[in-house]
């Protein structure tokens, strides 16, 4: 599994445990330079790394065109990564994690770079030793006719989740526009494939299909509409779920899963949050829920956004022996995938074990049920009384 936890620090945010300008030398500093960002035709952006193990930064860089404007690698400070405990930068007051380093990627792509996406991964020897990242950023837009240089958007302040994936990148459009108003852009059904190879019936205008014949969609006239579908139907054969490794180490549960997009997924879920699951459990009782975001995008034209992997490290509360279910669902608590389910052993290899049917045991009361249902039984309190 990867030794090295690689993060892309969002635009605008703020670890909200960070205090702006410590000392009088970095008053003028904002918590935002801490931030990816744009400013003066400059991208900025930065990366939070965890876990030794790597010297590099990896990284391509594109433009909307999907046009390469910056790559190759670069050594980061590794100052951090030794630190054991949480801590504020003395200097400049910016809250870091225990063992975590930020660096940030500089470049200046020039002005016609209206937005970049990308994917970074840490590097020892040429060889990957974290997950991999992908990004993206807009340049910020022109707010009327007083616009100031250096401006940025300023999302939320939230602790960001324990993922893979980080910020959403930009897709190609995969919701093509109904109708338009004008008389000009009338529209007819034709089937589109796009350049990820998935095919839908939509209605099209003659424009949009010149527009987006040269980025690689095709256009089929068809005669007659299709008939109505259910935009945000849900069924347990979306994603799939594939156990790469986990073992037990030092009392702790470590591993990766992987999650693919299948040919079912519903297209309606890209580019929204699901939540990924981790239940561990000992004697038919939950012992922890991890909780992960997971977010898929569009295919792009040597990009894959179909395939995530999500990297776990949590307490075996003194067990040798651990059970363990994933599920993925959907802002509705709908399952999206079947529930892998599976055991970890001391010394031993993961045993897999047949799928399960979604809706069963505990996580089938819901996520705010399993809590409800956690809390009140005081399984973990409980489980701990037992190993005394």
């Amino acid at each position: 599994m990867p030794s090295v936890e690689l993060k892309f620090v969002p635009v605008g945010y703020v670890n909200p445990k960070s205090i702006t300008g410590k000392t009088q030398r970095f008053s003028h500093l904002s918590p935002l330079s801490f931030a990816s960002r744009e400013s003066q035709g400059k991208f900025f952006v930065v990366f939070s790394i965890t876990g030794q193990g790597g010297n590099q930064l990896s990284f391509e860089i594109f433009n909307q065109d999907d046009t390469l404007v910056y790559s190759g690698k670069r050594f980061f400070d590794q100052a951090g990564l030794g630190t054991i405990k949480d801590r504020v930068d003395i200097s400049t007051g910016i809250f870091h994690k225990a063992g975590e380093v930020l660096d940030t990627i500089e470049f200046e792509p020039g002005i016609a770079t209206r937005m970049i996406h990308g994917k970074a991964v840490v590097v020892l020897n040429n060889t990957e030793v974290s997950n991999i990242v992908t990004f993206s950023m807009e340049r910020t837009p022109t707010i009327g006719t007083g616009f100031k240089r250096g401006q940025a958007y300023q999302a939320p302040i939230t602790e960001p989740a324990v993922v893979t994936i980080t910020e959403p990148p930009v897709p190609e459009i995969s919701s093509i526009p109904e109708v338009y108003a004008e008389e000009e852009f009338k529209t007819k059904w034709y089937m589109v494939t796009f350049p990820s190879g998935k095919m839908e019936e939509r209605k099209v205008s003659q424009k949009f299909i010149n527009t987006m014949s040269v980025r690689g969609w095709k256009f089929e006239l068809i005669d007659k509409p299709p008939e109505p579908v259910n935009l945000d139907k849900v069924t347990t054969d979306m994603i799939k779920q594939e156990l790469l490794n986990f073992t037990i180490v030092n009392n702790r549960v470590q591993g990766s899963i992987k999650f693919t997009t299948t040919d079912l997924f519903n297209p309606y879920y890209y580019n929204k949050p699901l939540t990924n699951y981790l239940q561990l459990k000992s004697n038919d009782k939950s012992i922890h829920i991890k909780s992960n975001k997971l977010i898929f995008f569009p295919p792009k034209v040597g990009i894959d956004y179909t395939e995530h992997v999500i990297s776990f490290n949590e307490d075996t509360y003194g067990l040798n022996i651990i059970n363990m279910e994933s599920y993925v669902r959907n802002y509705a608590d709908l399952d999206m995938s079947s529930v892998l389910e599976f055991t970890i052993e001391v010394d031993k290899e993961p045993t897999v074990k047949p799928t399960l049917t979604p809706g069963k045991g505990l996580m089938g009361a819901g996520v705010l049920g399993l809590i409800g249902i956690l809390m009140l039984g005081g399984f973990i309190a409980d489980h701990v009384r037992r190993r005394k």
